[in-house]
């Protein structure tokens, strides 16, 4: 199953779901990698940009975004471009130390 080392805890879980798998596969979902670095990344991009607080699990989406807008072959494998829009979702909100 790999390595399920990441900041993103939440997203670490080894095996996907059957039922959720054929129903991306039915609608065409893709998927992108995103290096641990970027996942941190778009943590801060939001905080620096936006305010909003979340963890590297739910800015995922937005370091795919970020990733797949800097890389060409990218935008092309995904029919991006100047006209596109993209939403992204955060999924869950920074935790607070509480200790």
């Amino acid at each position: 199953m790999g390595d399920l080392r990441t900041s993103a805890e939440m997203l670490s879980c080894g095996q996907a779901s059957a039922p959720a798998v054929a129903v991306l596969r039915r609608h065409g979902a893709r998927a992108i990698t995103v290096p641990e670095a970027e996942l941190v990344d778009a943590v801060r991009v939001l905080s620096a940009h936006d305010g909003l607080a979340t963890t590297p699990s739910g800015a995922a989406g937005l370091a795919g975004a970020m990733a797949a807008l800097a890389d060409p072959s990218h935008t092309s494998d995904l029919g991006l471009d100047r006209s596109s829009r993209i939403l992204v979702l955060l999924t869950e909100c920074a935790w607070e130390d509480r200790t």
